[in-house]
């Protein structure tokens, strides 16, 4: 087992009070948990906290932990038995000091650039009155030593005008998104890693995490944020996204039906407005309008190369994408 660098913060002891609470929720993480906790140990800014939770992990994913909770007095290792991702989140967070000005929630198998932090909270300096801040981030395949291998590795940058501009066509900007967040996130989850989004602690509620949406609470945390704040671009490299197989993301059925129950659940929340709810089920609406032509296209470009069973699929997912979007509109049309 590699030995975690001593931190001068072990010396001084637990800070009173620090600015940032890092939230790594994990479960059987032992491949990829150190270097996530290692690239958070190697920020340029380190007034920090992190609160890892572990899930009930039956792997070597504690032994980690504590060996950065014993070396690093910023580290604080919690466990619960096994609730899923939305509840270790909200734990960690409930275990975080509530006196930090901002809380980020970093997946346990991304790693952050050496000044991610250093960057986000400049971009919150110069936008006092606004309160969720975002970034760009590289997709990189299972990786190497940090420092070493994660730069050779890098498969692409993906930026959230590239995700609007699957919905919205070439024209979509960050002026855009910046000026209308719950339009763009109820379309399409710009955030597919909450690790490249600081937040400040003063508009998060009590409970982030909805605990019964398993693979879409995040996009449900920040569509409800978006309703409320201002969202700020921030511009240089934040996070690695680490693809890999067993990534949540990875299942389209499940996420498709998790989909579903979250815009059932935005419809039927009485703290937003009916002006709010309107803007969501265009959004929702959009998305699935975008994935009747693109599956559609997927579908003549099968056809054309004889690929016919692919044809067939691509075929009735662009059928179910268009009854989805009737039914998202006629599902709101009887909440109102």
């Amino acid at each position: 087992m590699n030995d975690v660098p001593k931190s001068p913060h072990v010396l001084s002891g637990r800070k009173q009070l620090c600015r940032v609470s890092v939230v790594v929720p994990f479960y059987n993480r032992a491949d990829l948990l150190r270097l996530t906790l290692e690239s958070i140990q190697s920020q340029s800014f380190d007034d920090f906290e992190v609160i890892m939770v572990d899930d009930g992990s039956g792997d070597g994913s504690k032994d980690v932990a504590l060996e950065f909770e014993s070396r690093d007095a910023r580290f604080k290792y919690v466990y619960q038995d096994n609730g899923g991702c939305a509840s270790a989140r909200n734990n960690g967070f409930t275990h975080s000091d509530p006196r930090s000005e901002f809380v980020i929630f970093l997946d346990s198998d991304d790693i952050w650039h050496p000044l991610a932090l250093e960057r986000l909270l400049n971009h919150a300096g110069i936008y006092p009155n606004a309160n969720v801040f975002f970034s760009p981030w590289h997709k990189i395949e299972l990786i190497g030593h940090l420092g070493q291998s994660l730069p050779h590795l890098t498969k692409r940058r993906v930026t959230h005008v590239q995700l609007l501009r699957r919905v919205y066509g070439p024209s979509a900007t960050d002026q855009d998104c910046e000026a209308n967040p719950l339009k763009y996130m109820s379309t399409i989850n710009l955030f597919w890693s909450p690790g490249a989004v600081l937040i400040r602690r003063c508009v998060i509620p009590p409970i982030p995490f909805d605990r019964s949406l398993k693979n879409c609470e995040d996009w449900h945390f920040w569509i409800r944020l978006a309703a409320t704040c201002q969202f700020i671009p921030v511009d240089g490299l934040i996070l690695y996204y680490r693809k890999h197989e067993g990534a949540k993301s990875n299942n389209p059925l499940r996420m498709a039906q998790q989909m579903k129950l979250l815009f059932d659940k935005l419809i039927d929340d009485p703290t937003l407005t009916p002006e709010s709810r309107a803007v969501i089920t265009d959004g929702h609406a959009r998305q699935y309008g975008a994935l009747v032509v693109y599956n559609r296209m997927m579908a003549i470009e099968s056809l054309m190369t004889g690929q016919m069973r692919d044809a067939a699929r691509f075929t009735v997912r662009s059928v179910k994408s268009w009854q989805m979007g009737r039914t998202i509109n006629s599902r709101y049309t009887q909440s109102v």
